[in-house]
């Protein structure tokens, strides 16, 4: 499980580190790519053990994702991630059904 992991989160950080094309925003392609990447990476972690504990390898994309809607000033989204990244920093946060 622990090789799936690393492999996942090799892929979210080749897209997340890529260059940016001339215009300086990120593709829709990479976002999407980089939160389709996040939700495999978020299935590899047991809910039953996770739960209350810190997943630092899950901060990263959704911080890369804050960034591209900034970018975008796509604000709901923006705040969106910006609670997963506290959730993964273990912060206690109100959890919405609708947005997992």
């Amino acid at each position: 499980m622990l090789e799936k992991r690393k492999e996942a989160l090799a892929a979210v950080e080749k897209v997340c580190n890529s260059k940016l094309p001339s215009k300086g925003l990120i593709p829709d392609v990479s976002i999407r790519t980089v939160d389709r990447l996040a939700k495999a990476l978020e299935d590899l972690y047991e809910p039953e053990v996770y739960d209350d504990l810190p997943r630092l390898t899950l901060i990263y994309p959704p911080n890369c994702l804050v960034g591209a809607h900034r970018q975008r000033k796509n604000r709901p989204k923006v705040i969106r991630y910006g609670i997963k990244v506290l959730r993964n920093y273990d912060f206690k946060t109100p959890a919405n059904e609708s947005e997992d």
